[in-house]
């Protein structure tokens, strides 16, 4: 599983160095096709990833989508427009794996909700 987290490390860490946005139109539309080719790959991989992993896999897959898609929101956004139905669905399963880190979209999981504790500071009311 080592290898596993390593190798999509190594994707997006390619997704990080693509090129920069930039003032030049043509520049531009080059560095957003860059990013959105390089989460063409990496993307199915996490999927699959996060299914065949243990729960720590899983967390960090789902992390990892969670915080390429607020980095590179256009890009994400053209690759899962492209993705099968059946594989959007497994893209929520594995965002809901994560423990509500991402949308979590799919899933089944039950769903915690925790009471908030009061508050421990008493604010001075009279002076």
């Amino acid at each position: 599983m080592l290898a596993v987290a390593e190798g999509l490390k190594l994707w997006a860490a390619a997704l990080s160095l693509a090129p920069a946005a930039d003032a030049d139109a043509d520049a531009d539309a080059a560095s957003a096709s860059a990013r959105a080719e390089i989460l063409s790959v990496l993307l199915p991989l996490a999927i699959d990833a996060a299914e065949a992993g243990n729960d720590a896999l899983r967390t960090v897959v789902g992390r990892l989508v969670t915080r390429l898609a607020g980095a590179h929101a256009d890009a994400f956004r053209v690759v899962v427009g492209g993705l099968s139905p059946e594989t959007k669905q497994r893209l929520g399963r594995a965002l809901a794996a994560d423990g509500g880190g991402g949308r979590g979209g799919g899933g089944g999981g039950e769903g915690v909700v925790t009471a908030r504790a009061p508050p421990t500071i008493a604010l001075k009311t009279s002076f």
